[in-house]
């Protein structure tokens, strides 16, 4: 599953974005990437795709479950050892 392996605590998420989800879980995330925020290390290639609140597709967080099965989940994987796409 898309969700397994703390896979959405690495993502850049919004809450209000996670449907299906009981309200005291989303502020839950909230929370906890409040928390992350304040430390994280901001390096663009290792950002995640999905579930990503900065990469939207017509007005939502996008989610490709081949490319996910296949190991592909941050923009580093979609760039060559140039960091070109």
């Amino acid at each position: 599953m898309w969700w397994s392996d703390n896979f959405l605590l690495r993502c850049d998420y919004d809450s209000k974005y996670l449907e299906g989800v009981p309200k005291f879980y989303r502020e839950m995330l909230d929370y906890f990437k409040e928390l992350k925020d304040l430390y994280q290390n901001h390096e663009v290639q290792n950002t995640i795709l999905f579930n990503n609140k900065n990469i939207l597709i017509g007005g939502k967080p996008v989610f490709y479950r081949e490319w996910f099965s296949k190991g592909i989940i941050s923009i580093e994987q979609l760039l060559n050892e140039t960091a070109n796409s």
